[in-house]
């Protein structure tokens, strides 16, 4: 009886050294894990950062462009109406001649 009680507590002893070796890697795993992650965020938000500093140049650039095409239909439409008041009144060697010149681009 004593001899059986004595494999027992070893095997439980060797088995709870298992278990606790066990237990000693996944917690390395989960600080190696952990380290991982918070990596991963530091990358994130660098490139979240990058991305936002990106879409800032872009909207300028649109806002930028969208202005100078505001400014052209606003030039191009006093053309027109310049043209019109110059056809409407004859003065067709004129119109050619502002047609000509760089004074609307």
């Amino acid at each position: 009886m004593s001899f059986l009680l004595l494999i027992v507590s070893l095997l439980l002893l060797i088995a709870l050294l298992i278990l606790w070796m066990k237990w000693k890697k996944e917690k390395i795993n989960a600080s190696a894990l952990s380290q991982k992650l918070e990596e991963t965020k530091e990358e994130l938000n660098k490139e979240r950062h990058q991305t936002r500093e990106a879409r800032l140049v872009k909207e300028k650039y649109v806002r930028y462009f969208l202005n100078l095409c505001s400014m052209h239909v606003e030039k191009f439409s006093e053309y027109q109406q310049m043209a019109n008041e110059k056809i409407k009144s004859g003065e067709i060697d004129d119109l050619y001649r502002l047609n000509c010149s760089t004074y609307f681009v």
